[in-house]
């Protein structure tokens, strides 16, 4: 059995900075907006990339 942080670690840190993302965005400007696109990219970014380059089974 695998341990929880395992299975919602990486959508928990998603979450985090897709939340940071949000709020760095409306409330910051210039700099921070690049920050907010990139913080907003990352899930569709991780997403990509597992559809198109899954790990082999058992690992």
């Amino acid at each position: 059995m695998r341990r929880t942080g395992g299975t919602f670690g990486i959508p928990a840190v998603l979450a985090v900075a897709s939340g940071f993302a949000l709020v760095a965005g409306l409330l910051g400007d210039g700099a921070v907006d690049v920050v907010a696109w990139i913080g907003l990219a990352l899930p569709l970014i991780v997403t990509a990339r597992a559809v198109w380059h899954p790990r082999p089974p058992g690992r």
